[in-house]
């Protein structure tokens, strides 16, 4: 994975994250602008992009990387492929643990052996 300038590849990015982000609270937009502000990076290759942020763990003097999006260009698998990349990006920045947070269902057919439901997190929409 490398790490790519937001607005390079916006045209293909927006086209995929948009339907992904479409039950979300946040956007394609959120994203770019966060990137552009430094707040969240932007890796890819040619199977997927991948959106982290890096993070204080909420009540925690941890550190914690926050997979927002990973959206794939089309190939299946791209999360089981590039589990040891993250994994080993997080060991490197002294992360204590990588997050994961989506209202889609079906990501625990998806990740592969090692994930694990941590939280719940039940809402109220006001």
């Amino acid at each position: 994975m490398m790490r790519l300038d937001i607005d390079q590849v916006w045209e293909e990015f927006n086209a995929l994250a948009g339907p992904v982000l479409a039950a979300e609270d946040d956007s394609q937009e959120h994203i770019r602008s966060a990137c552009r502000a430094d707040r969240a990076w932007l890796f890819g290759d040619a199977d997927s992009f991948l959106v982290l942020q890096y993070q204080l763990r909420p009540a925690t003097s941890r550190m914690e990387l926050l997979i927002w999006l990973f959206v794939s260009r089309g190939a299946q698998g791209c999360i089981e492929r590039h589990s040891g990349w993250l994994r080993e990006l997080a060991q490197t920045l002294g992360a204590s643990r990588v997050l994961f947070r989506t209202r889609r269902r079906g990501f625990e057919r998806a990740l592969p052996r090692g994930w694990a439901v941590d939280h719940v997190t039940w809402s109220l929409e006001i």
